[in-house]
């Protein structure tokens, strides 16, 4: 994520229960230049906001949208 890539989310560290999850482009102006920059987490030295990196997950799989073998043949 660094050298200017703008991939990954970051999610607002509010308690210990997190917060908002938003997109290093989505992030404020003064917290996106910093983001750049950060190892994982970080405190905006402009306006005081804690972020951290949100791990990658694989997506879900939806059941309705895979077929079967029989469903391809078609049903008879």
């Amino acid at each position: 994520m660094r050298g200017g890539e703008s991939t990954g989310l970051w999610v607002a560290a509010l308690g210990g229960d997190g917060g908002e999850v938003v997109y290093e482009a989505d992030l404020p102006g003064c917290c996106a230049h910093e983001a750049r920059f950060a190892g994982g987490e970080f405190e905006c030295s402009v306006c005081g906001a804690s972020w951290q990196i949100v791990a990658e997950t694989s997506p879900e799989v939806c059941a309705f949208g895979m077929r079967s073998a029989q469903s391809e043949q078609g049903a008879a």
